[in-house]
């Protein structure tokens, strides 16, 4: 088959990208290694083809518009359309550069994130398949942000596209239940198939020597992801002063793009990378190979997000033997099992947060064991091999399905 995927974020830009890139890089490999060809057309800043795997991977970059956000500055009344406006426009910017693929070499199934489809959803050029990550409106919804105009109407555009592909995947089950209830489906309508941990970080986790923090008998809670208020980000930090108090050598290292309301000095940070006295340090992104050292250097992982359809950043610490401290947000119970690979506590409870990491670092036999759990979790249910297995049973259904329909249909 030749399989299509539309993505904001590139799977080879290592400067760049988050949990879609993280889940194409994870997925594209045993793909082509079990004889498929594979299309990516992805968001990047600069523009190109690049091939790979002996021709069998083509990734063409594209810059997507930014026309919404200049209009919304231009024109503040239109700031509330920004959303509706950039789902349009993105598009109409990825059906033109499919269209070319597909008249080039016609493509058995195309995925797509939430955001970008509405064309290809309207106009098909191959079976589309939907893979939720996450919209504004889901996130907006669990942290009690305004649902406002703008915000509904990409929402409304969102379910359209959902409504008209023919299939809807989503990585986990409290987020297909979710999306089934607001669209109104039956629960089995949305198929369930989790995030895969990448090859290359596994492989790292396997040969995974732990490293000792550079300060002498520092202690080390890892946060990887989105600095975003669904991100709970605040209560992390309350949470960091109040285990600080008690444990004052521990160190807090955040890694990711920024993307709070507040800006960094709002908070408190002092230039670019440290809080307060340094023990609360913000890395911003870095790319995988780097990311590697600081699950190689962590004590503890924690994830306090209001909201998370999966928790990709979890199970890549689990796979390096970490303990995990996440909230019962969304998804996450199903990466982390309270009690066994790590401990949940309820979003935006900062004291919570702060006990169960006391917890953690002053219990190394407890830490041990919960990071072999994860180990073994990861290894058992979220590798690609497994993962691919439902993918490509679920894209042959519908390839299928499509050609058998009369033309035109």
């Amino acid at each position: 088959m030749h399989i299509g995927f539309l993505s904001i974020e590139s799977p080879i830009d290592a400067a760049r990208g988050g949990g879609i890139a993280a889940y194409l890089r994870a997925l594209i490999p045993p793909l082509i290694e079990s004889g498929h060809q594979v299309t990516v057309i992805a968001n990047a800043r600069r523009t190109g083809t690049h091939r790979a795997h002996d021709g069998k991977l083509v990734v063409i970059h594209l810059r997507l518009p930014n026309l919404h956000w200049y209009m919304a500055r231009a024109t503040p009344c239109l700031c509330s359309l920004v959303l509706p406006l950039r789902q349009i426009e993105w598009s109409l910017a990825f059906y033109r550069i499919a269209r070319g693929v597909s008249q080039r070499n016609p493509l058995a199934v195309l995925e797509s994130t939430e955001t970008g489809a509405l064309l290809l959803a309207m106009c098909p050029l191959a079976p589309l398949v939907i893979r939720l990550h996450g919209s504004d409106y889901l996130f907006r919804r669990h942290t009690a942000e305004s649902l406002h105009l703008g915000v509904r109407w990409s929402h409304r555009l969102e379910q359209s596209v959902l409504r008209r592909a023919q299939a809807v995947t989503s990585p986990s089950r409290s987020q297909a239940q979710e999306m089934s209830e607001l669209l109104h489906w039956p629960a089995d309508r949305i198929h369930v198939i989790p995030n895969p941990i990448t090859p290359e970080m596994l492989a790292q986790a396997d040969v995974c020597q732990p490293t000792l923090d550079v300060n002498s008998g520092a202690q080390t809670v890892l946060y990887v992801g989105r600095l975003a208020t669904v991100k709970g980000v605040l209560p992390l930090l309350e949470a960091a002063q109040m285990v600080q108090g008690i444990s004052p050598l521990t160190r807090f290292i955040l890694v990711g793009p920024w993307q709070m309301r507040e800006t960094p000095e709002q908070l408190g940070l002092q230039g670019h990378d440290s809080l307060g006295d340094g023990r609360i340090e913000w890395l911003d992104h870095l790319p995988w190979q780097q990311l590697v050292e600081w699950y190689r250097r962590a004590t503890v992982f924690v994830m306090p997000s209001y909201y998370e359809t999966f928790g990709i950043s979890c199970l890549e610490a689990m796979a390096f033997g970490l303990p995990v401290v996440a909230t019962t947000a969304g998804g996450l119970p199903e990466v982390v099992e309270d009690g066994s690979t790590g401990i949940l506590v309820p979003p935006g409870n900062s004291l919570a947060l702060a006990t169960a990491i006391i917890r953690l670092l002053g219990n190394p036999g407890l830490r041990h064991a919960m990071g072999q759990s994860g180990k073994e979790r990861v290894r058992r249910q979220f590798t690609a091999e497994r993962v691919l297995a439902s993918t490509l049973e679920l894209y042959q259904t519908i390839s299928s399905r499509s050609a058998s329909l009369p033309a035109g249909v």
